[in-house]
């Protein structure tokens, strides 16, 4: 046997090796695109949740002034009814006060969903 037998085998792998590691090279530009349009995609929807985010943050914000505004004039119902001077008043007082505890109840149930 030939000495350099040895190293024509050591040869023969190494070059298959290169081979192998070219095809690899060759498929990491379309790997690369992938995964660059996955993140673009991605991307895309972080800001579209983002946008949700902060329209859900505004509207709730807008409701718990509803609800504020709706317990400031339940409060003065109250306050009216304790001063109502005949039943009839008082009742009024009171429906009034009723009407106004519903509408300050549906912001609510709509904030907390």
């Amino acid at each position: 046997m030939n000495p350099d037998t040895h190293l024509v085998n050591r040869l023969q792998t190494l070059d298959n090796r290169i081979g192998v590691l070219e095809k690899e090279i060759a498929a990491l530009p379309k790997h690369v695109a992938q995964i660059e349009k996955a993140l673009d995609s991605h991307l895309r929807r972080l800001d579209a949740d983002r946008a949700a985010l902060a329209a859900n943050q505004k509207d709730r914000k807008k409701l718990e002034g509803d609800i504020q505004i709706q317990e400031q004039k339940i409060s003065k119902l109250r306050d009216q009814m304790l001063q109502a001077k005949t039943n009839e008043q008082y009742r009024a007082f009171k429906t009034r006060s009723l009407i106004a505890s519903r509408r300050s109840a549906k912001p609510k149930t709509r904030s907390s969903t």
